[in-house]
């Protein structure tokens, strides 16, 4: 049956993208700890703060005012929609051209005295190439969502995973088939991603808005204004997203220095860091391309309904989605405590891996919801509030990481992402319960689901009781999630429809 609402419509396909990415880059993962090793994958690790950084300042702020504005836009004005598209392009295209040069021309002092690691002083200069495409791209995104199109956004997503992967593969079988290739292989496969998708981006984007020449001229709205009014809603947006990028790559510099001081050996502490952000921790998030594409759609779809006035539009979509985000977590929880020391290891063979995963699995109902419920505050108008809570939470991550990390290690890692979580859905919830009733019940989002995936996982151990291998791992996976699906079909389906 064909669904006519634009949230679940886009959601599945943006889902069915960010699955198939992940797969990708799963298999990327994978192929990386084993092409570049541990240590390779730990240096390249280092550099995504400095580029979040970058693209925080250049673009996020701003495609997400083009995507609440696009929105805000009457159905039948084409050519205002264009303007504000045109004017955030000219705003981040800018501010991105002057990150490019501080990123190329400084990159050994940023990595010598900010990463400490002068081994990163190539990744940045590479990856400096890709911000002004990133710039474009990201606000012919937020065009795209800001009109719930999901097609395009998936596509490209989609598209830059396999150019990303397969250049990356493309150099180790020509240029490092018999030398040993460093982290800047894998940096090269990614501005190589971002960069064919943009131009795909771009391709089809203007060949469908070419096909439709009809506009409204009614309503009209200047460049200056649009110019002014993008940046009363960006800069909370940007400054929430600077203030936060600069705390997590605090975050990300300080934790091998952390681990430094509870290993007492830099090659092990800078190993162990490439294992956590490289390979268990996207393993953790892969589930969240659910609640990913969920909360991308549910900013417009709030901000649409907020503007018309219809609250119980706000209602609906706000507690489905935390229902699904609160179901998805306590699954991904339980496959993870259950199956996450045989993954790590066999997949990446590398018994710490599974250790980790194994520890992280409490993570998972807590993170996923955090998405969700920021997104929700960002529909409602709320992003200075967003902005400060986040702050909170990140502050009190990077006080876990200096004060027990040193101490306890991973533990003390995990202490920090348990607390910071919970403070943020504490503090998120606070202001939701304000401004909307959101329906929740205990009995149905959370003891269900979790009495499902405790059947669904004793099904499982007792029809594979041991793994020795990928295959059986695989089919004990696949029966849990079958378990759970038809579990969920026979005593739940009417709690979570549609």
């Amino acid at each position: 049956m064909k669904t006519k609402n634009p949230l679940i419509k886009g959601t599945l396909i943006l889902t069915l993208a960010g699955i198939l990415s992940r797969i990708l880059g799963f298999y990327n993962r994978i192929f990386l700890s084993h092409f570049i090793g541990a240590k390779e994958v730990g240096i390249y690790q280092l550099i995504f703060p400095v580029y979040l950084l970058s693209f925080s300042i250049c673009c996020q702020g701003i495609e997400t005012s083009i995507s609440r504005m696009v929105a805000s836009c009457p159905a039948n004005n084409k050519k205002l929609r264009h303007r504000v598209l045109t004017t955030g392009i000219f705003l981040s295209f800018s501010l991105s051209i002057i990150a490019y040069f501080i990123l190329y021309f400084f990159a050994d002092s940023i990595s010598a005295n900010i990463l400490n690691e002068p081994g990163c002083a190539l990744c940045l200069k590479i990856i400096s190439f890709s911000i002004p495409f990133v710039s474009i791209k990201a606000c012919i995104l937020g065009y795209e969502l800001g009109m719930t199109h999901s097609v395009l956004p998936a596509s490209t997503q989609l598209i830059e995973q396999i150019i990303r992967v397969g250049s990356i593969y493309a150099l180790s079988i020509t240029m490092f088939s018999e030398k040993t290739a460093t982290a800047s292989v894998a940096t090269f496969g990614m501005v190589a991603g971002e960069i064919g998708s943009f131009f795909f981006l771009l391709f089809a984007f203007l060949k469908r808005e070419r096909k439709e020449r009809h506009f409204d001229d009614s309503h009209m709205i200047g460049y200056p204004s649009l110019f002014k009014q993008l940046l009363h809603d960006s800069i909370p947006l940007t400054s929430n997203r600077l203030v936060l990028t600069l705390l997590q790559s605090a975050e990300a510099v300080l934790i091998p220095s952390a681990f430094l001081a509870y290993y007492h050996n830099k090659d092990v502490s800078l190993e162990f860091y490439g294992v956590l952000t490289g390979m268990v921790m996207p393993f953790i998030y892969f589930p969240s391309a659910i609640t990913n594409s969920l909360s991308v759609m549910l900013l417009p779809t709030i901000s649409s309904a907020k503007a018309k006035k219809q609250d119980m539009a706000i209602l609906s979509a706000s507690s489905r989605s935390i229902y699904y985000s609160v179901l998805l977590g306590i699954f991904s929880c339980f496959l993870f405590l259950f199956y996450g020391k045989e993954l790590g290891f066999l997949l990446f063979h590398n018994k710490n891996a599974g250790e980790l995963l194994f520890m992280m699995s409490l993570i998972c109902p807590f993170t996923y919801l955090t998405t969700t419920l920021s997104s929700i505050l960002n529909g409602l108008g709320k992003m200075a509030r967003t902005f400060l809570h986040n702050m909170i939470s990140s502050a009190v991550m990077l006080g876990f990481v200096i004060l027990t990390i040193p101490v306890y290690g991973m533990k003390g890692f995990l202490w920090g992402l348990l607390a910071s979580d919970l403070i943020l859905i504490v503090l998120h919830l606070f202001v939701i319960l304000q401004s909307t009733k959101l329906r929740f019940n205990p009995y149905i989002a959370i003891v269900k689901p979790v009495f499902i995936a405790c059947i669904s996982g004793s099904l499982s151990f007792f029809a594979v009781p041991l793994v020795e291998n990928f295959y059986q791992l695989f089919m004990k996976c696949g029966i849990y999630g079958c378990s759970v699906l038809l579990f969920m079909f026979l005593f739940a389906r009417k709690d979570f429809s549609l």
